[in-house]
């Protein structure tokens, strides 16, 4: 049988400002559907190289960290202007796909730990350790306007394997890493969120911040096709909680016939959507990690090893052991 296929969605993007920032802008990156956007592979893959150039994750953390926000544009204003710590995370999650396409992005702020996760939701996009260093160095940079000592409450989780770079990483922050985590994850203690600004604040301009934020984040996600709305639900929650059609469709605020007659439209279904997620991320999880077969299965969201076995040779015409890197 032949492996599943789906319409392609739109190529995921960043904004391009911080690969500008690397050699002063001599590296490049194939343009991204809208103005000061790169595609987000070949952003990945440039900070990548860097990292292995370098072998040193330290300074790529540190671009994230001291980022300037005004940069970020209205999802920097929404930060720079939060009252608390709270606010700004808020407003990082809520106006992070302004920033970028195709991430998980969540902010969790119940129990006595706050946490702040990010992934790519492509599995294409890989390795990426040095966008997830990026990333989490920015989300640092933010808890550090409000939280001087941010290193010494902070604990970090990185979705990549330790090396050489991370390693070094770790020692410069004096702060060991949790690896091979099922996302990137800043966590700090819950209180830290009622820190306040150690740059000072404007209420009045955050809530106009806001309120243009969000505006422009609905304006942002209904312009979605929606195989690339249901490839990224699928994607979030693979693994990890119910991804069935009904499930999906309550999320993107339609009724489970609306979402199958949207998909038909499409040329596509949700079974050949899931397929072709499933498919994507087993290659990637069995040729660029050293999880084990059962913890793959896990993760692509199969109750059982033997059916993610027989998926894989439906896949790929063999057994997924005959995938892994010798």
């Amino acid at each position: 049988m032949a492996a599943p296929s789906a319409p392609c969605p739109d190529p995921d993007w960043i904004i391009d400002a911080p690969l500008a920032s690397l050699a002063s802008g001599a590296v490049s990156a194939q343009p991204g559907p809208d103005p000061h956007t790169v595609s987000l592979s070949e952003f990945v893959r440039a900070f990548q190289d860097l990292r292995a150039e370098t072998g040193d994750g330290t300074a790529i953390w540190s671009l994230g960290a001291g980022y300037d926000l005004d940069e970020l544009g209205p999802t920097g204003t929404a930060i720079r202007t939060s009252p608390s710590l709270g606010d700004a995370l808020s407003a990082l999650r809520t106006g992070f796909p302004l920033i970028q396409s195709g991430a998980l992005v969540a902010f969790d702020s119940s129990g006595d730990r706050a946490e702040f996760q990010y992934r790519v939701l492509n599995p294409g996009v890989w390795p990426r350790q040095a966008d997830a260093e990026l990333t989490m160095g920015l989300v640092f940079g933010v808890v550090s306007r409000f939280v001087p000592d941010a290193a010494r409450v902070v604990d970090v989780r990185f979705e990549h394997a330790p090396d050489a770079a991370s390693g070094r990483l770790e020692r410069a922050i004096r702060r060991p890493f949790d690896m091979m985590a099922e996302a990137n994850v800043l966590s700090l203690p819950t209180g830290a969120l009622h820190a306040r600004s150690q740059v000072g604040a404007d209420a009045a301009a955050h809530v106009a911040a806001r309120g243009l934020l969000e505006d422009r984040m609905q304006r942002k996600l209904s312009a979605l096709p929606v195989t690339t709305r249901v490839r990224n639900q699928i994607l979030r929650h693979l693994g990890r909680a119910s991804v069935d059609q009904a499930d999906v469709a309550r999320v993107l605020g339609c009724s489970d016939r609306s979402l199958r007659d949207q998909l038909n439209a499409a040329g596509t279904s949700y079974r050949q959507l899931l397929e072709a997620c499933r498919l994507e991320t087993a290659r990637v999880l069995l040729t660029e990690t050293p999880l084990g077969l059962a913890e793959i299965s896990d993760r692509l969201g199969y109750s059982e090893q033997s059916a993610f076995s027989r998926a894989a040779r439906r896949w790929f015409g063999c057994a997924p052991e005959r995938l892994r890197p010798h």
